[in-house]
């Protein structure tokens, strides 16, 4: 059934209502099966460099990614909106975005409390405001874009991971030009340090680039395996449910762009895999990875030994800490900061102090994301602010009884779940398009799949 005012529609997934009852212009202008060649390949272009932004975000020019990208989404569902003549709204999308109502709403309340009973610089209470509108904003309008195109380009999922993949290609090429040749890495970080707006990435970039930031996109740091780890594991899970060797072997090469620039990013990476093990194991396929793994060793081991010096390092510097926790428990090394440094506390744990700790109290490097949101939003923000992710991840689990789909919702939850207790992620828009986008991508298709248009193949 659908409720239609002035060509705005809100509809649930009850059947052919959710059809707009003007003709979409462009099917008069354009209709579909007169599409060419041309228009297809330039379908494919346009929505792999569409998704290889969207993820890294790189810094081509000094205005910061996110921005161009908000921009680019607000005409791609403006400009489609006016094409189909109107705009729709799927109940289910809608509820899913509305699920974060209570946490802007709690944190508009909260910062207006700081101000009024801040002693200090007020100012500083604004910028989590600006900070979270601005990511909420960008996903609002990132899901409302993504949905039209789905709609309109008729994109399947199949569609939908062969541009993820490709976007992951396009990096692993930068990663290995970055790392082949001295000058592109360069390049890159020239341009990384001149784009960036950011002076916490830009001492970063330049003490991290004496032994890794290779490849290009706005952070090459932890939050750039973060979006590897999901990736990866997604990429290697199509492959297995589809039977494409291509997916699965270029999973496994793709792990070494979290090697060289984020070792978190191979755990996370591993704990994905794991994942889909779990869904997918089978004695066939376990024999065939019991026969491959000497042969990857043995590669792994020649690649190790092509690094530089300081990269390899470091490499195992992680490594050794991550077996000294698991074998004794000791904390050493980035382990000993999450689990001992970073445990660290606003004076008011249930309301927080309203800002991160480095800009209210000048703690520096807490890395913990549950610290990190502790300290902005409270024990009261933060099971808000989780509550709805939570929520999005429930919504799109029992969109669909695929067993592919579920254990890429689980993938990325748990992902998203351990991840942060390293970083805070929340505000990273490279991995918002994943966290929210696949979801999207999902409750979206079991609605098509619901009104006779079944994209999910």
């Amino acid at each position: 059934m659908s409720i239609i005012l002035k060509n705005i529609s809100i509809y649930n997934n009850s059947g052919s209502g959710a059809n707009s009852a003007l003709k979409p212009l462009w099917d008069i202008i354009y209709p579909r099966k007169h599409e060419s060649v041309i228009a297809l390949i330039s379908k494919r272009i346009f929505f792999s460099v569409y998704f290889f932004f969207a993820l890294f975000q790189p810094p081509l020019l000094h205005i910061k990614t996110n921005i161009i990208m908000l921009l680019f989404n607000i005409m791609i569902f403006c400009g489609l909106s006016v094409l189909t003549g109107g705009i729709k709204f799927s109940r289910k999308i809608l509820g899913m975005i509305l699920g974060f109502l209570p946490f802007v709403l709690y944190l508009v309340f909260m910062q207006a409390y700081h101000i009024m009973m801040g002693e200090s610089d007020k100012m500083k209470y604004f910028i989590l405001i600006k900070i979270n509108l601005l990511m909420i904003i960008y996903f609002f309008v990132m899901v409302l874009a993504l949905c039209r195109m789905i709609d309109f380009f008729h994109i399947s999922f199949k569609e939908f991971m062969a541009y993820i993949f490709i976007a992951a290609l396009m990096q692993f090429a930068c990663v290995l030009a970055a790392f082949v040749v001295p000058s592109i890495k360069t390049l890159f970080v020239n341009m990384m340090i001149a784009n960036s707006n950011d002076e916490t990435i830009i001492r970063a970039i330049k003490k991290g680039a004496l032994y890794r930031c290779y490849g290009f996109a706005e952070n090459l740091f932890d939050a750039f395996g973060y979006i590897l780890s999901i990736l990866i594991s997604i990429i290697m899970l199509e492959g297995i449910e589809r039977k494409k060797w291509v997916y699965t072997i270029s999973a496994v090469f793709m792990l070494f762009m979290p090697l060289i620039n984020a070792r978190t990013g191979i755990i996370l990476s591993l704990v994905g895999f794991a994942i889909v093990l779990v869904f997918y194991s089978s004695p066939k396929r376990l024999l065939k990875i019991l026969i491959l793994l000497p042969f990857l060793i043995l590669f792994c081991k020649e690649v190790f030994s092509l690094l530089p010096a300081s990269t390899s390092k470091w490499i195992l510097s992680g490594f050794e800490e991550t077996s000294s926790l698991l074998d004794s428990g000791q904390t050493t090394g980035v382990y000993s900061e999450i689990l001992g440094k970073d445990l660290v506390y606003p004076d008011n744990l249930l309301l927080g102090a309203g800002g991160s700790p480095e800009l209210l109290a000048h703690y520096s490097g807490i890395d913990s994301g549950y610290i990190q949101c502790l300290w902005r939003y409270g024990i009261i923000g933060t099971a808000l602010l989780l509550g709805a992710y939570i929520n999005m991840f429930r919504m799109a689990f029992f969109a669909t009884k695929a067993k592919k789909y579920r254990c890429m919702i689980i993938i990325i939850l748990i992902i998203f779940v351990v991840y942060l207790f390293k970083l805070y992620s929340l505000t990273n828009y490279g991995s918002v398009f994943l966290i929210f986008g696949i979801p999207t991508f999902i409750i979206k298709q079991s609605i098509n799949e619901k009104e006779g248009r079944n994209t999910f193949a």
